[in-house]
């Protein structure tokens, strides 16, 4: 009878050097999983942000009345540029809710407490993940129409967040740093408001 014969060393490690590439493979394939599933969650949360800030300022228009007293107007269409001119543009404006805080962040929904977000905010605190900043401008295209345009913009994961606290304008050309969403949309003044 022949003796039961052992595995070598060498073959020890050649299996071992092929199971550990296998599992560095497998770890980084999640590793790369896991970071896109962020990044694609941060861009949702950031449409939907950006969605939910366009709905207000049209919301707004429902409500829009011939002159815009700055006392009575919502927090948007105050900052249009009088007199109505076609193409005429407010400056970027940062889409903030607690003008005392020093934090201009918001969080996924604005949390911005007007009348018509008074389902939203029972659902969402309004200290839930201050992270995004979000600015926003409107535009003149006629004297009852306005396109609103809205920006979020969030630091990437490898990016020190702290460093846009104070949400500057100049972050969007950070590209290396920051990530961005834009949107548009159409407000129209109720025409049976005088």
């Amino acid at each position: 009878m022949k003796a039961s014969r052992g595995y070598t060393l060498v073959e020890l490690l050649i299996a071992s050097a092929v199971a550990t590439t296998g599992l560095y493979a497998s770890l980084n394939m999640v590793s790369y999983s896991t970071r896109g599933n962020t990044e694609l969650r941060d861009v949702n949360a950031a449409t939907g942000l950006a969605e939910h800030l366009i709905a207000t300022m049209q919301a707004e228009g429902a409500m829009w009345v011939s002159d815009i007293p700055a006392e009575t107007t919502p927090l948007f269409l105050k900052h249009l540029p009088m007199p109505p001119t076609a193409g005429l543009a407010s400056d970027w404006q940062i889409a903030q809710f607690d003008t005392y805080s020093k934090d201009k962040r918001v969080g996924d929904l604005g949390n911005d407490g007007l009348v018509f977000d008074g389902g939203i905010l029972q659902s969402i605190p309004s200290a839930l993940s201050p992270r995004f900043c979000a600015h926003f401008r409107v535009i003149w295209v006629d004297e009852s129409l306005v396109r609103g345009e809205v920006r979020v913009t969030w630091p990437r994961p490898h990016v020190n967040a702290d460093q846009y606290i104070a949400c500057p304008e100049s972050m969007i050309y950070d590209v290396a740093s920051v990530s961005t969403v834009t949107l548009m949309g159409t407000i129209m003044r109720n025409s049976s408001v005088n």
